[in-house]
């Protein structure tokens, strides 16, 4: 058998047996969130509605080795169309996220902007679609 088959038939035993990891192991989803990469860092966005018009956003950020991120300035960019977004500054929370609320009364899918900004490094620009319900 040559040698080039015989590395595909070993590397395809070593995926499905599990040994290796799947090639998109960054981008998944573990909290239930919109998910987006940027350079290789993970961005999961999480938007909850109180009874009000109160807004909550529960941010995860991961970096390529998939640790989570804990310390950088974020501010999310909520876009409800027609040139009107809504800045929110998100603070360190318990759990490895960020987190902050505001007062929204628009319902539906929206925009949003994630701005990272870590000392010494340029702002990564996330873009996400949540569903404000």
């Amino acid at each position: 058998m040559p040698r080039s088959r015989k590395f595909a038939l070993a590397l395809l035993t070593a995926i499905s047996c599990g040994v290796l990891p799947p090639a998109d192991a960054h981008g998944r989803p573990e909290h239930g969130g919109a998910v987006d990469e940027v350079e290789k860092y993970t961005f999961e966005l999480i938007a909850s509605r109180s009874l009000q018009d109160d807004v909550s956003f529960k941010l995860y950020i991961k970096d390529p080795s998939l640790k989570p991120v804990t310390t950088g300035d974020v501010t999310l960019q909520v876009n409800l169309g027609a040139d009107k977004v809504v800045p929110l500054k998100l603070k360190p929370a318990d759990g490895d996220a960020f987190e902050g609320a505001t007062t929204l009364t628009d319902h539906g899918r929206r925009k949003i902007t994630v701005l990272f900004a870590r000392p010494g490094y340029r702002v990564l620009r996330s873009r996400l679609s949540v569903k404000l319900s």
